[in-house]
């Protein structure tokens, strides 16, 4: 499974893939508007070999309990001033986005 080119803005939300979730590889995404939760959570060990990097987000903090996974951290973005690649993400999605 792979994830990428997504924006969680605004929705309020962070990446949260399912329980039992495995071999995702979840990369080029950009996370906003998380007030200040996890902009990635993998909650349980039930979740394995997962792969997350190059994410940018307006928080620093992130969760992961998933067995045999690796999480890079994101480039934390300051006072919303987002890259060139994270804002060609977010004017990207949605609905009739054509998505690489």
């Amino acid at each position: 499974m792979e994830i990428r080119n997504r924006s969680t803005a605004p929705t309020d939300k962070s990446l949260y893939p399912d329980e039992g979730s495995s071999h995702w590889d979840i990369h080029d995404n950009v996370v906003r508007y998380v007030n200040g939760a996890n902009w990635i959570r993998m909650w349980t060990p039930a979740m394995h070999d997962a792969h997350v990097r190059n994410t940018c987000s307006d928080v620093p903090n992130h969760f992961s309990n998933a067995t045999d996974s690796t999480v890079e951290q994101a480039f934390v973005v300051p006072d919303d001033i987002w890259p060139e690649e994270a804002r060609s993400i977010m004017a990207n999605v949605g609905p009739g986005a054509t998505l690489p």
